[in-house]
């Protein structure tokens, strides 16, 4: 009886695992830091459309990461589309660079009407497919990058941040900047 019942529950393991999920893979990708803060580390994104919010995108350095990368955009439209979003189309956004867990600089930049401090260009390859959730839709492996430039404020006086972003597939660069981009 005990050995019908074991094969029984790895029966039913494996069916389990072979399952697929319904909750769609979240896009990641690898932001690499240059300039007055070296180093890489990995980000989760986020797309969503609801109503009330707008049409919103974030990238997100996973937990306990550091540099650590946060960045929200508040796009145009209802939906995301395969283009470049940038500061120069009116788009809010907001970026904040943590240098190291204990201390050290905390970078921010924002982009908004009437007052910008570096600037962000976030160009899409593939919006990736859309997922209609409660009260909204969900985008949730967009391909493309992020370039985010944050320029120093106050009494800093090194050269500012430069972020690179590459998601789906995640590509790591280095921080040659001969020609302004990466290598």
């Amino acid at each position: 009886m005990r050995s019908a019942v074991g094969r029984l529950a790895v029966a039913l393991s494996v069916a389990l695992l072979g399952c697929p999920s319904t909750k769609p893979i979240t896009a990641a990708g690898t932001a690499t830091f240059c300039q007055a803060i070296i180093g890489s580390t990995e980000v989760m994104l986020d797309s969503s459309y609801e109503p009330s919010a707008g049409l919103r995108f974030s990238v997100q350095s996973t937990v306990d990461a550091y540099p650590s990368l946060a960045f929200q955009a508040a796009l145009p439209g209802t939906q995301l589309l395969a283009i470049t979003y940038d500061d120069t189309d009116g788009t809010a956004a907001g970026t904040t660079v943590q240098e190291a867990a204990t201390g050290g600089i905390t970078w921010t930049q924002v982009s908004a009407q009437g007052t910008q401090t570096g600037s962000f260009s976030l160009a899409l390859t593939d919006a990736g497919d859309a997922v209609s959730v409660d009260g909204g839709t969900l985008w949730p492996a967009p391909q493309g990058s992020l370039t985010v430039t944050l320029v120093p404020l106050g009494t800093l006086t090194d050269a500012g941040v430069k972020v690179f972003v590459y998601f789906n597939p995640a590509a790591p660069v280095g921080c040659i900047l001969a020609d302004g981009g990466p290598a």
